[in-house]
């Protein structure tokens, strides 16, 4: 080892190794494998080579991110590639193979191998870039890279919704009605939009969203589409502007954040006693009639994880949140089993404390998760263990609003997600 450079020691490289199926990781690549028979029968031939994400020096390919040293040893900072693959993303300065790419082959790769030994039977999907090519709010032909876990961070009015309700709409074009799909003021002046989306489900895809005209269409391999022809789920939660209301039943309220129906909602907090999350390890509903002459409201009782049981509407709001995020982690379990998926969460208005927040980060970037997950704030603190996520920052030079002026999207800085409210 050269002084001031950290490399993996032999037990982390056998790690990254093995997690990798011996396979380089590079998406064109196809899986070829890095180890195999030697000339002499009794001995074999390894190849592959445990790349840095972050560099292994100080003026290594793509920096080294404000990680320490044991995070830039670790194993969630290597990638294993062939040869000529690891040679080719280190070229000059590894600025044409950032971060977020390599962690997002790395997860994608380890999601497939995962499958193949048998770990995860969920269908594949993964949604590896975001090519923003004409839009209002953004600065044109900028493009993002998603990795496994993807926290956007930025002021408000900058574009953070708006990232999500394209991603949407690979599911479907309820969120287009914003950008001027089919309006239902047609007086009203919008500008176009123009969108693409590279993914795998399983196979390498192309998809192109364009609204143009107060009318929205998609493309995939040259053919034009009324709607996405894909099948991808995209679940979602958000608590923005919503409060429980004495009047209205615990599921009512969950169904909203949850955007989904109240039944649903019903039976997912039963389904967690058999699968516990992180805050919520078990509940159950129970009904009250505030009067004689109403309808009785149903009220979910939570058992939390330091082992209270208490009412939903009446726990804290940072205890409200991680309840919210255990649902929705669970929803997103259970529909990534049938086909692929992307989770939203949007933190405003969830109260999330910062000791549940690293928890959930650090579930969400599991390889057992069989999906994607983009968390969104408005503020991100970095004093906090690196976990292999990655961070998105939206930055506007001037007020919004200020003619000329559009949203720039940064990616890159890596290290630290722990305070994100």
């Amino acid at each position: 080892m050269s002084e001031g450079r950290i490399d993996f020691d032999p037990k982390t490289r056998r790690i990254i190794a093995l997690r990798s199926g011996y396979r380089c990781a590079h998406p064109e690549c196809d899986g070829r494998t890095t180890v195999g028979p030697a000339k002499q029968p009794d001995k074999y031939e390894d190849t592959g080579r445990a790349s840095h994400i972050f560099a292994a020096s100080k003026r290594g390919p793509r920096g080294q991110g404000n990680l320490s040293p044991e995070e830039l040893g670790s194993a969630t900072n290597g990638i294993w590639l062939c040869a000529e693959h690891a040679d080719q993303v280190d070229k000059n300065d590894g600025k044409d193979y950032p971060p977020p790419v390599l962690l997002g082959w790395k997860a994608g790769h380890e999601f497939r191998i995962a499958r193949e030994h048998g770990a995860m039977l969920n269908p594949f999907g993964w949604i590896e870039n975001l090519h923003i090519i004409d839009a209002p709010v953004f600065k044109p032909d900028q493009r993002i890279a998603l990795a496994n876990v993807n926290v956007i961070v930025g002021d408000d009015g900058v574009g953070k919704t708006t990232i999500c309700e394209w991603l949407w709409s690979l599911k479907d074009s309820s969120t287009l009605w914003r950008w001027g799909a089919y309006p239902t003021r047609p007086s009203r002046t919008y500008r176009d939009v123009k969108v693409a989306i590279d993914l795998r489900a399983p196979d390498r895809l192309h998809v192109e969203l364009e609204i143009r005209g107060g009318r929205s269409t998609f493309t995939l391999d040259n053919r034009r589409y009324p709607f996405s022809p894909i099948g991808y789920e995209v679940s979602a939660l958000s608590r923005e502007s919503r409060f429980l209301s004495p009047a209205e039943g615990d599921q009512i309220f969950i169904a909203k954040c949850l955007q989904m129906d109240e039944i649903g909602v019903q039976a997912l907090a039963d389904y967690i006693t058999e699968s516990p999350g992180i805050s919520l390890k078990a509940a159950d509903w129970r009904e009250a009639e505030e009067d004689e002459d109403s309808e009785p409201v149903r009220y979910l009782y939570c058992e939390l994880a330091n082992g209270q049981k208490r009412p939903f509407r009446s726990l804290s709001g940072g205890e409200t949140g991680a309840v919210l995020v255990d649902l929705a982690i669970a929803r997103a379990k259970i529909l990534a089993a049938r086909r692929p998926t992307l989770l939203i969460i949007e933190t405003g208005g969830l109260s999330m404390e910062e000791k549940f927040l690293s928890l959930f980060l650090k579930e969400l970037s599991s390889p057992d998760i069989p999906f994607q997950s983009i968390v969104v704030t408005t503020q991100l603190e970095d004093d906090a263990v690196w976990g292999g996520w990655q961070v998105i920052r939206l930055n506007r030079p001037a007020a919004l609003g200020v003619e000329g002026q559009f949203t720039e999207i940064i990616v890159g800085d890596m290290h630290a997600v722990s305070k994100v409210r």
